[in-house]
């Protein structure tokens, strides 16, 4: 009987269903068997969230920490303080709903998130194949299931909500389908606060393509008409306005709950982040990576982060640089514009002591990145090293989740 990665690396034509079926399936069972295990050994039972019983605790151990548990604040009660504000709504509101049929909040926004994720998956693929082919697709999926933060993808957080909506409304832009494209980023601008930056690469793909069907530009074409819009611009470029439709709403109501329309801006310093110019986090962790390269042999004070976790987090900041770089060389440039803007918005409102906080988990739902390594990883031998790197690193990062430790 072959290993999941055995048939991966099999020959033949990869099916988009199939794979991301199986990316997801093998994935989720290295988190959950990690998760367990690390709980049952080293966990310990913490008031933040319910007790469900001996086992249901280890089960849910993968699912239910940190944020979790603001999301299920908000999903079971609302709105209760103004500082969750900071969440955005659609997640929980989906998770209530699902957790009302399933008479199990913790269980409805589960199966939410292995829905989403599986969706995720499923339009990453379709997108990759159409731009690089169908192996190349393939390897996306599973290099986005195996990524070191994708523990995030099956727990009680938007991470899958939000990978599938960024991932299929930029699919229905890259096929010409830009009214459904914008409706899509409306639920992604309600889902998280980057939500709206979707409308960038729909833009671009709207002006510039490519478009399924398309003549590919001419080659050696002049600056000018590169910058020059290919398409032309109608009326359906308004539907345009409908992605921050997600993110007025959400204002809206906290205009009438908390009296304040920009709410969830305001509470980021209570979550010790604030804007401190353009990627100021990188001038930040320059330091403090620095700092901890010394400090891994004469011991550090911080409680929070280690220095190894440190320096693997400038570690992530070096690999999205790189990627973006090449994202921008290899793909069309929406692709890029999409993973720039993502990437700013974190890297410009930091907390200035742990400048990378998080990082790995924003970097989890940046595809277009995934994309750029599968074409690079095109090798077998070289694939399934990156991939058992990342499983390696996924594991570690489980067994920190499910234990209450900071993974993210």
């Amino acid at each position: 009987m072959r290993t999941p990665l055995a048939a991966l690396l099999a020959p033949g034509r990869p099916s988009p269903l199939r794979d991301s079926l199986a990316a997801l399936v093998a994935s989720r069972a290295l988190v959950w068997a990690v998760g367990v295990t690390a709980f049952a050994t080293y966990g310990t039972r913490d008031p933040r969230v319910p007790h469900l019983g001996e086992v249901a605790d280890a089960l849910a151990a993968p699912v239910s920490r940190w944020d979790s548990v603001h999301f299920q604040t908000i999903a079971a009660q609302g709105y209760v303080r103004e500082d969750l504000a900071a969440f955005f709504p659609l997640y929980p509101l989906l998770a209530r709903v699902a957790g009302w049929a399933t008479t199990s909040l913790l269980l409805g926004g589960l199966l939410v998130s292995l829905a989403a994720f599986l969706a995720g998956l499923y339009a990453v693929h379709r997108l990759a194949e159409l731009e690089l082919g169908p192996e190349a697709a393939r390897r996306t999926v599973w290099l986005v299931a195996f990524f070191p933060a994708a523990v995030f993808f099956s727990a009680f957080y938007t991470e899958a909500l939000f990978l599938a909506l960024t991932a299929w409304s930029i699919y229905l832009a890259r096929t010409g389908r830009f009214a459904q494209a914008c409706l899509l980023g409306a639920l992604a601008s309600a889902t998280r606060n980057t939500g709206v930056l979707v409308a960038v690469p729909i833009a671009l793909l709207y002006l510039y393509g490519p478009r399924e069907e398309e003549t590919p530009p001419t080659p050696g074409r002049s600056r000018r008409a590169r910058i020059r819009p290919r398409f032309p611009v109608r009326a359906d470029f308004l539907w345009l306005l409908a992605v921050p439709l997600g993110l007025i709403a959400y204002s809206a109501f906290q205009w009438v709950k908390f009296d304040d329309p920009l709410a969830t801006w305001h509470v980021q310093t209570f979550w010790s982040r604030g804007f401190h110019g353009p990627f100021s986090a990188v001038a930040y962790a320059i330091p403090e990576t620095i700092e901890a390269a010394g400090e891994l042999f004469t011991g550090s004070n911080d409680t929070f982060e280690s220095p190894a976790a440190k320096l693997a987090l400038f570690g992530a900041l070096a690999l999205a640089i790189v990627a973006l770089v090449g994202v921008f060389r290899r793909l069309p440039v929406a692709y890029g514009a999409y993973a720039l803007v993502a990437l700013f918005a974190p890297l410009s409102s930091p907390w200035p002591e742990h400048p990378l906080m998080s990082f790995p988990r924003f970097l989890a739902v940046l595809f277009p990145i995934h994309m750029w390594l599968a074409i690079h990883t095109a090798d077998r031998r070289r694939f399934a090293a990156v991939l058992v790197v990342f499983a390696a690193m996924l594991g570690f990062l489980t067994a920190k989740f499910a234990t209450w430790g900071w993974a993210g």
